[in-house]
């Protein structure tokens, strides 16, 4: 029998992307930590038929990818446009997406990316 071990230190903490006020998506340290984002990344937004959002992240310089930026310990990608363009209202309430790894249908290692909207009231709270 063939098995695959799932080992608990791939699920023990969830990637997340924040769409911060500014539009710039931010990435929490277990994104930035297993992914490998640095200044020198790159990063493509996809969308499936169900409108569903993935990114693709790319070492080298592509037309299509946004560069990735830092600020202290805080990597972001600056895509106001993408999220202006969808509708998302990041400018009146937090939207949060968890990063699911996926595989796109050449075995490339994608991230779809699942909205989560938090409350600002409880936030505040």
């Amino acid at each position: 029998m063939d098995l695959k071990i799932l080992s608990a230190k791939n699920y023990s903490t969830k990637m997340k992307a924040t769409i911060q006020r500014s539009g710039k998506l931010g990435f929490n340290s277990a994104a930035i930590e297993k992914i490998h984002i640095s200044v020198g990344t790159y990063v493509k937004f996809a969308e499936d038929a169900e409108s569903n959002l993935y990114l693709i992240f790319l070492s080298e310089v592509n037309e299509d990818a946004f560069k990735v930026c830092k600020a202290g310990a805080y990597y972001y990608v600056n895509s106001r446009g993408i999220f202006d363009a969808l509708n998302y209202n990041f400018q009146n309430k937090s939207v949060v997406f968890d990063m699911c790894e996926t595989n796109d249908d050449y075995g490339k290692v994608i991230y779809k990316l699942i909205e989560r909207v938090v409350d600002e009231q409880k936030k505040q709270e």
